[in-house]
């Protein structure tokens, strides 16, 4: 039996808990700090690859991974509220910069930064905190809360199920190895293109506020 057979076994006899997983873990990557640890969006796309399977129900993941998104940026919010107690100068992953640039990000785009600030990595579970901590009107944070959570869960999860369609394709390759490598390869591709498109607007704000 091959590798991704096992895989497909396993989600089988576990299938209620993968629509757990998806609701847990796009709860947890929105969360301030703990979304940088969270692989949510990984599991979202592998989840969407399954359902190609008929392993879970499309519809209800994408509504799942929208509840959690949604959770997960309103609790953000709530401690953006509560203040910076949470940060500290000395601290690796609790660090100040983290924030500083979020801060950057936030006074640039507004309450529209919510929105984008979703499908960029490192400032998804910091931009909600901001927002709260900049006291952003409740009715435009979930506006932008909503939205970006809708197409976000929609998204990924289309991703994954349409690589899954990818992979009955190329079935006929030995072990389907090769599929396999193709799901990877494209979720290391949207890793990095989040990080690229995070680079090119603190370097674009960095000389800008050089000159």
């Amino acid at each position: 039996m091959h590798s991704f057979d096992y895989l497909l076994e396993y989600a089988n006899q576990y299938q209620a808990w993968g629509y757990w997983l998806i609701l847990i873990f796009s709860c947890l990557e929105s969360l301030a700090v703990v979304g940088m640890l969270v692989p949510g969006t990984t599991i979202t796309i592998v989840l969407g690859l399954l359902a190609s399977e008929g392993l879970f129900d499309i519809k209800l993941l994408i509504f799942l991974s929208f509840i959690g998104a949604v959770l997960g940026d309103v609790f953000s919010y709530w401690l953006g509220l509560r203040g910076l107690r949470y940060f500290k100068y000395e601290e690796k992953i609790f660090e100040l910069a983290h924030l500083d640039l979020a801060k950057k990000f936030f006074n640039k785009h507004g309450g529209k930064s919510v929105f984008f600030g979703r499908f960029i990595g490192p400032l998804r579970p910091l931009i909600p905190f901001v927002a709260g901590l900049s006291r952003m009107p409740i009715k435009a944070f979930f506006f932008w809360n909503v939205t970006s959570a809708f197409l976000w869960g929609v998204f990924y999860v289309l991703l994954g199920y349409f690589f899954g369609h990818a992979w009955k394709v190329l079935g006929a390759w030995p072990g389907r190895v090769g599929a396999m490598l193709l799901i990877f390869v494209g979720a290391v591709l949207v890793f990095y293109f989040r990080r690229a498109v995070l680079k090119k607007k603190v370097g674009s704000e960095t000389y800008e506020n050089r000159h």
